[in-house]
């Protein structure tokens, strides 16, 4: 792993809007895991530099990068700590784990995320950064008009595309359909608070 991506990825977790999502995130965790678990802004980290290396931020993909840092950053950022005396290094099931308690903490009818503001400050950091950004997160149609001027890459949706909009019920042609109509109504290449 180059350092120039360790040391940029951390700059745009660490912008104030990134930095405040995190710990907004961790504090949604149950509290007996935050001491146990990788810090989230880790796992953001690896997410990001899967995309620095223009690879999909899969999970597996994630734990190989931060597996791949050196000794001193592993260490520094939680990927290798120390365990009854012994090193004990991030597992993927550790990673998977983590993932599935912060789609738990956050999965709400509504995105109570970053406000929009908030949002473009972190789309022109990504940007800013030379990086894709896409905005996810339990998004439905209606939030298309609001974040698509925002700028991102893309917008990720699972929920919506879903039989009433349950995941467990399956995909829904007709949700897909109302989507893309929906995207095709707004310009996502161009910003309305002047990203880059």
């Amino acid at each position: 792993m180059r350092r120039v991506d360790l040391a940029r990825a951390e700059a745009l977790v660490d912008t104030p809007a990134m930095a405040a999502e995190i710990a907004r995130i961790t504090a949604a965790l149950p509290i007996g895991v935050r001491a146990r678990q990788c810090p989230v802004r880790t796992i953001a980290l690896g997410m990001l530099l899967t995309q620095a290396d223009h690879r999909p931020a899969h999970l597996s993909r994630v734990h190989e990068a931060l597996c791949a840092l050196s000794e001193e950053d592993r260490r520094r950022l939680g990927v290798t700590v120390d365990w009854h005396g012994t090193p004990h290094q991030l597992t993927y099931r550790q990673v998977e784990y983590l993932n599935t308690l912060v789609e738990t903490a956050l999965g709400k009818d509504e995105p109570d995320g970053l406000a929009a503001d908030g949002l473009q400050g972190f789309v022109d950091a990504a940007r800013h950064a030379g990086l894709l950004c896409g905005l996810a997160g339990s998004l439905a149609e209606r939030d298309i008009a609001r974040l698509a001027p925002l700028g991102p890459d893309l917008l990720g949706f699972r929920g919506a595309l879903c039989r009433d909009a349950a995941r467990a019920r399956g995909f829904d042609p007709e949700r897909l359909r109302g989507v893309a109509a929906a995207m095709r109504r707004v310009r996502l290449d161009e910003p309305a608070h002047g990203g880059a």
